[in-house]
C-alpha cells in the first residue's frame, strides 16, 4: 500500500514538472522572425543536402534558417503545422518536418497533392523543357511565411526522358492505327461492292481490283479523333504531374461514349438500308454511270473528229489518215452513233442533234426523215439550222445557176465566214472533264469506293451535306479547345452542359438525317 502511494506521488510530481517545463518553453511564446537562408535539394529527410538547385516533382527539398528551431517550438506551442509556401501560395498538403540530426533544417517532398492542385496547375501550366523559378519558404499554418532566400529553386516541369518515352509510345500507337486505317476498314464504312471497277487517273480500269478502299466513315473518324486527343492529354498530364489515376475528366468519358454511340447508330442505320430493292437500284445506277464514264472520252473524240470533217466543207483538209481510221472505228463500234452520243451525257445532246440534222440532208417532203428534220429544227436555234443547211448544200455541190446555188450563197452571207463553225460547237474539254469527274464521284459513292477522306466524310450520294459538315466542324473546334485547355491547365477540361449538348445535338442531327439520306444519286 505504501509503495502504491509512493508511485502515485512520483507520477503527480512528474506531471507537474513536465507542465512547468512546457510552460517555461512557451512562456513567453516563441516567435520566429529570421529569414530562410538557403533552399536546396536533398537526398531525403535528414540526409545530406546538395548544392543542386534544379528540382522536379518527387524531389526532396531542404529549407535551412537560423530561426527554424524557433519556428518548430512556435508550431508546437500553438498546436499548428508548419506548411510550405510555393511562389507565395500555401501548398496545402505539403508539411515540412524536422530531423533530429539537423535542428535548423526542415524537409519536405515536392508532391502534387489534391489540396494544392490549383497551386501546382499554375506552376506547371503550359509545360516545356525550360527551368522555372520556384520560390520556397515555410511558415506556421494560418500565419504569414518567413522571408524566403534571395536565390530559390529551379523547377523542371517536363523531363526529357519521360517525354521521349511517352512520345515514342504515342507515335507508335498512332502509326499502328494509321497502318490499320490504310489496310483495313477500321475507319471505313465497308468494302467496295464486288463488281466495283477502280478509277485510275480518271478512267475505269477493269484490270485492277478495288481492294479494300471503302469510303471513310465520319462517325468512326470522330471516334478516332477523340480517342487520340484524350490519350495524348492523358499521357502529357501523367508525365508532368505523375497523376495517372485521377486525370480523366467526366467530359472525356462523355466524349468517348458519344463517339461510340454515333458509330453504333450509324452502323445500324446503314444496315437497315441494305435491302434487296435498294441494292438493285444502286447496281442499276452504277452500271449507267459506268457506261457514261467509259463513253464520255470516246464521245468527245468522235464529236471533235465529226466537227473537223464538217469544217473541211468550209476550209482546208485537217483530218489525218489516223483520224479517219479512228473516226470509222468509233462508228463501227457504237453503231447508232447519234443515239450513243446522246446517251454519253447531256453535254453532247445539242451537238448530236446538229450532226443528225446534217446527216439527214434534204429529205423528200412528207417522208419520216422530213418529219425528223422538222423536229430537230424546232430544237435548235435558227442560226444553227442555217449552218446545218449550208453544210448540206456545200456537200451537194450544186451546179451554177441553180436554185440550190442561190440558196447556198444566201446562207453563206447570212451565216458569215467562220473558220471552224462546227468545231466551235463541240463541248469544251474542261466541261467534259467536269462531267466525267462528277460521274466518277457518283460511281465511286455507289460502289463504295473512297474518293478522299475529306470528301467521303462530308458527302452523301448527292454531294456535300450540311448535317455532316456541322458535326465535323463542331468536333474539330471542340477538339482543338480540348487540346489547348489540357496543355494550358494540365487538366482535361470539363465542358458545360451547353457545349456538350451542342455536340450531342450535332451527332443526333447527323444520325437523324442519315436515315433519309440518299444512297442513289438523283
Amino acid at each position: 500500500m505504501r509503495a502504491f502511494k509512493s508511485s502515485i506521488f512520483l507520477s503527480v510530481l512528474f506531471c507537474l514538472f513536465s507542465t512547468s517545463l512546457l510552460a517555461d518553453n512557451c512562456a513567453p511564446p516563441p516567435k520566429a522572425a529570421g529569414p530562410i537562408t538557403t533552399v536546396s535539394a536533398a537526398k531525403g529527410p535528414g540526409q545530406e543536402e546538395t548544392d543542386k538547385k534544379i528540382v522536379a516533382l518527387g524531389s526532396w527539398v531542404a529549407v535551412k534558417g537560423d530561426d527554424v528551431d524557433v519556428l518548430q517550438r512556435e508550431a508546437k506551442c500553438s498546436n499548428k503545422k508548419i506548411v510550405v509556401y510555393l511562389n507565395g501560395r500555401v501548398a496545402a498538403g505539403l508539411v515540412a518536418e524536422a530531423h533530429s540530426n539537423h535542428p535548423k533544417t526542415l524537409y519536405f517532398r515536392l508532391s502534387r497533392t489534391a489540396e494544392a492542385r490549383a497551386v501546382w496547375d499554375e506552376i506547371l501550366s503550359a509545360p516545356d523543357f525550360n527551368d522555372r523559378d520556384l520560390d520556397v519558404t515555410v511558415g506556421i499554418e494560418g500565419q504569414p511565411p518567413l522571408p524566403g532566400p534571395q536565390a530559390g529553386l529551379k523547377l523542371k516541369p517536363l523531363d526529357g526522358w519521360s517525354f521521349g518515352i511517352a512520345l515514342i509510345g504515342f507515335i507508335g500507337l498512332l502509326g499502328l492505327f494509321f497502318s490499320l486505317a490504310m489496310k483495313t476498314n477500321v475507319l471505313r464504312d465497308s468494302l467496295p461492292s464486288d463488281d466495283a471497277v477502280p478509277v485510275i487517273a480518271g478512267r475505269l480500269d477493269p484490270s485492277r481490283s478495288a481492294g479494300n478502299h471503302g469510303t471513310y466513315s465520319l462517325s468512326r473518324l470522330q471516334g478516332a479523333w477523340w480517342l487520340f486527343i484524350i490519350l495524348g492529354a492523358y499521357l502529357l498530364i501523367g508525365i508532368v504531374t505523375w497523376d495517372f489515376y485521377t486525370s480523366l475528366s467526366s467530359t472525356a468519358l462523355i466524349l468517348l461514349g458519344l463517339s461510340a454511340g454515333t458509330v453504333v447508330g450509324g452502323a445500324i442505320i446503314d444496315a437497315s438500308k441494305a435491302t434487296p430493292e435498294q441494292k438493285a437500284a444502286e447496281a442499276s445506277k452504277a452500271a449507267e454511270l459506268r457506261r457514261q464514264i467509259e463513253q464520255l472520252a470516246d464521245a468527245e473524240e468522235y464529236a471533235t473528229l465529226e466537227a473537223k470533217r464538217l469544217d473541211e466543207l468550209f476550209g482546208p483538209k485537217t483530218l489525218s489518215v489516223e483520224d479517219i481510221a479512228r473516226y470509222n472505228a468509233l462508228i463501227a463500234h457504237y453503231g447508232d452513233i447519234d443515239k450513243w452520243l446522246r446517251s454519253a451525257g447531256g453535254l453532247f445532246a445539242d451537238i448530236a442533234n446538229i450532226f443528225e440534222l446534217v446527216a439527214l440532208g434534204r429529205p423528200a417532203a412528207g417522208s419520216p426523215q422530213d418529219a425528223r428534220k422538222k423536229e430537230l429544227n424546232a430544237k435548235l436555234p435558227n442560226k444553227l439550222n442555217d449552218l446545218c443547211e449550208l453544210a448540206v448544200l456545200i456537200g451537194l455541190k450544186p451546179a451554177p445557176g441553180t436554185q440550190d446555188e442561190a440558196d447556198m450563197n444566201a446562207l453563206k452571207a447570212k451565216v458569215g465566214g467562220q473558220p471552224k463553225p462546227f468545231l466551235d460547237l463541240v463541248p469544251k474539254h474542261s466541261d467534259v472533264k467536269a462531267q466525267c469527274t462528277l460521274a466518277i464521284s457518283r460511281y465511286r459513292k455507289l460502289t463504295g469506293q473512297s474518293e478522299a477522306w475529306f470528301t467521303d466524310i462530308l458527302s452523301d450520294a448527292n454531294g456535300v451535306s450540311l448535317h455532316r459538315f456541322q458535326l465535323f466542324a463542331w468536333t474539330a473546334i471542340l477538339g482543338i479547345i480540348f487540346i489547348g485547355a489540357s496543355y494550358r491547365n494540365l487538366a482535361m477540361p470539363v465542358f458545360d452542359t451547353t457545349l456538350m449538348g451542342l455536340l450531342g445535338l450535332s451527332a443526333g442531327t447527323y444520325l437523324g438525317l442519315k436515315i433519309p439520306e440518299a444512297t442513289v444519286p438523283k
